[in-house]
């Protein structure tokens, strides 16, 4: 797999461009990053994000998270004809927690991270391979997170993707402890799968998640999102999270979305309801589980 080229460089670029996005100013961003005037009249400026990773990484991210030879741009494995971005997880990779944790992650910029109790949308696609690795071993795929009050307090995402023993789920995270939202027992190696999330994360029965799998809703969430001792500040980290493990393993992500409403980060959205928002959708699943527990994951 060909070795990502001129991160660093593109980083700093990247977060000066984000800082404008921030204030809310004029202007344009290279490498597949929607321009702050692409966002609708009246809407906050900082939520609208865009990054096809197709070719290069958006400055609307960072990456101190992820080793530099674990990001690269391949061919579509479905023949689309596009580059997107793979991340390659290796043992010992940005190992933490004394060496019990390894990570290949972007993470959200600290310029465009939102206030808790934003509500916002996001959308992106993502690609486990034919023969990614079946482990019973903790995996996130994805986590929004807010940075932390006190760090020692170890809190887990307040929303997370996990891949473990051949089951993708959704989880959340509060004082009271975690729930398994939603939970696919089938394989889903070998295609893509279109995630749209509409959240609003804040440690209050003012919490919302809903969520929808190629357009399939899944999740339909009403409750406390986070914690109170975390700081007012939340983020979307994307990429491969997992106890430690002697087994490499990749998976592909394509068209990064944060925007205002479902239309904005989902291609094949239907027409909104008379509302303004999509129909509701079903119920979750109740009664998770504990296990898992860790700062990131």
């Amino acid at each position: 797999m060909a070795r990502a080229h001129r991160l660093v460089p593109r980083l700093a670029v990247g977060l000066a461009l984000a800082l404008l996005w921030a204030a809310g100013r004029a202007g344009s961003a290279p490498g597949g990053v929607a321009p702050p005037g692409s966002a609708s009249a009246g809407a906050d400026p900082r939520i609208h994000l865009a990054d096809d990773l197709d070719g290069v990484i958006g400055p609307i991210w960072q990456l101190q998270r992820t080793k530099r030879d674990a990001v690269a741009f391949v061919p579509d494995p479905t023949g689309a004809g596009r580059r997107v971005l793979a991340m390659t997880l290796r043992a010992g990779d940005m190992a933490g927690d004394g060496g019990r944790t390894e990570r290949a992650e972007l993470s959200e910029a600290n310029a465009v991270h939102l206030p808790t109790g934003t509500p916002v949308w996001y959308g992106f696609s993502l690609y486990l391979p034919p023969d990614f690795p079946i482990v019973d071993r903790r995996l996130v795929v994805g986590q929004w997170k807010q940075a932390c009050g006190d760090c020692a307090a170890d809190h887990s995402p307040a929303v997370a993707n996990r891949y473990r023993g051949g089951v993708f789920s959704i989880t959340v995270d509060n004082a009271a402890g975690r729930q398994t939202l939603f939970q696919e027992r089938a394989d889903i190696r070998g295609r893509w799968r279109h995630l749209v999330y509409h959240i609003r994360l804040i440690p209050s029965p003012d919490g919302l998640l809903r969520a929808w799998i190629d357009g399939r809703p899944v999740v339909d969430y009403r409750g406390a999102l986070g914690f109170a001792d975390d700081r007012d500040s939340v983020y979307f980290k994307l990429g491969l999270y997992r106890d430690s493990l002697d087994v490499p393993m990749t998976l592909l992500v394509a068209r990064f979305r944060r925007g205002t409403s479902r239309a904005e980060v989902d291609p094949e959205s239907p027409a909104p309801s008379a509302g303004g928002l999509p129909a509701p959708c079903g119920q979750p699943l109740r009664g998770g589980h504990a296990a898992d527990h860790g700062r990131s994951g």
